[in-house]
């Protein structure tokens, strides 16, 4: 092999690690897991402590702007 193939092999090879790594780091499902324990945090919080309907505080929450994009896996 010449020069520049292994130049391109170890780019590709750092690239994939990289991703690697970042996949392992950012893991979608823990935003998934926060999201859903906030939402039952602030739902707890209203229903139980000050008396509201907890399908209407649900409501309220899903349409805050942070939960909007995950309001399609949950439920």
């Amino acid at each position: 092999m010449t020069s520049w193939k292994w130049i391109l092999v170890a780019t590709v090879a750092v690239v994939l690690a990289a991703l690697t790594g970042l996949g392992v780091h950012f893991r979608p499902d823990r935003t998934v897991r926060l999201a859903t324990g906030s939402v039952a945090h602030v739902v707890c919080t209203k229903a139980f402590v000050s008396g509201l309907d907890p399908q209407a505080v649900f409501a309220e929450t899903m349409d805050r702007p942070g939960f909007r994009r995950l309001r399609h896996v949950m439920k």
